[in-house]
């Protein structure tokens, strides 16, 4: 191999060399209710309805979210729910995962360089309804709906793993508080179902 070839072979590996890598994205664990005690209905299965469709443009962000927010949402019933009947249906409807992004005004000049502002504003909100069928109808019985909302801002100089485990802790603050609504909402107007 000529000289020069294998100078030039040494320097790019140099350069290459001197690079950082960029760190893979955190991995978070999925968000379940499965450690919470279980509610026993007098239903023979359980049916899940997505009727919440993610827009595909600003605002909204539920697909950079680490964990997807209507995911969190549909597994609350397979999660907390025991079927304990011989009919009727248990029909729980996916009716808000939305997950959206504001810019925050930040500081110019001489004070914006020394101030570290936040930058963006993220809300999430999810709500979920019950109903309890019948199996032949398809007649509605009994049916609750809960919704819980929340937000967090991001610093402007925070990096994106640091943004994706405030969007992972916002996610389980929401859906730990749908729970107790919908949980409090289904034994207060559903109890004759609880078994």
């Amino acid at each position: 191999m000529p000289e020069a070839t294998r100078r030039l072979m040494l320097l790019g590996g140099l350069a290459l060399a001197g690079c950082e890598a960029i760190p893979p994205r955190a991995q978070f664990a999925e968000i379940t209710f499965a450690h919470l005690p279980r509610i026993a209905l007098d239903v023979a299965r359980i049916e899940i309805v997505d009727d919440f469709v993610a827009p595909l443009e600003p605002p909204h962000v539920e697909r950079e979210f680490p964990i997807e927010p209507a995911a969190v949402v549909r597994r609350w019933a397979g999660d907390r729910v025991d079927v304990m009947g011989l009919n009727r249906i248990l029909r729980h409807v996916v009716t808000d995962a939305s997950a959206t992004e504001e810019a925050l005004g930040t500081q110019s000049g001489v004070t914006g360089f020394f101030t570290n502002d936040q930058k963006k504003r993220y809300a999430l909100a999810l709500a979920a309804r019950l109903e309890i069928v019948a199996d032949d109808s398809r007649f509605v019985e009994a049916h609750v709906a809960a919704r819980a909302d929340g937000s967090v801002t991001v610093a402007e100089d925070a990096t994106l793993d640091e943004r994706d485990r405030k969007l992972y802790r916002l996610t389980e603050q929401v859906a730990q508080a749908l729970d107790r609504e919908l949980e409090a909402a289904l034994r207060r107007h559903m109890s004759a179902y609880v078994r």
